[in-house]
């Protein structure tokens, strides 16, 4: 007689809706990520020109390395946005880079006249590119957004 049809589980039914594996993280969230440490690297941006820009005296030069720096982190983000992975790699490392070396060299600022009062200003930020690289490193969504592995 007639065989009754079997019946697809209603994941298989639509292209939209895929497994999720919470152990390996998300694509979506791992982007959701990427937006806000572009908007953490922004501020801390925003605080050295506000805060830091007003006491240097080669204020060109600043301004010029701010601006380049800004430039070079969004341009590393767009990348991980579009999966690839030694984006993260260089990002991670050039802001770890800052950070140790910056940490290093924080001793060296009571010698300067007019960085001394800066200090704390100086050392928040070295701390906030320090958070933001071991957030790029830890963080199981961005490395399942730049992994071939789940493509």
């Amino acid at each position: 007689m007639d065989q009754p049809k079997q019946q697809l589980p209603i994941k298989h039914l639509s292209p939209f809706i895929t497994p999720v594996h919470p152990r390996h993280g998300s694509i979506k969230i791992g982007r959701i990520h990427l937006v806000f440490l572009f908007f953490a690297l922004g501020f801390i941006d925003a605080i050295q020109l506000l805060r830091i820009y007003p006491i240097m005296n080669d204020k060109d030069t600043f301004l010029g390395a701010l601006i380049a720096m800004a430039i070079f982190t969004t341009v590393l983000l767009i990348c991980i946005w579009f999966h690839q992975n030694w984006a993260r790699y260089i990002l991670t490392g050039t802001l770890l880079l800052i950070g140790i070396v910056g940490l290093s060299l924080i001793p060296c600022l009571r010698d300067l006249p007019n960085l001394s009062g800066a200090t704390m200003d100086i050392l928040g930020l070295l701390a906030g590119y320090l958070c933001v690289a071991v957030a790029l490193i830890i963080s199981k969504d961005i490395r399942r957004l730049t992994s071939r592995r789940f493509e």
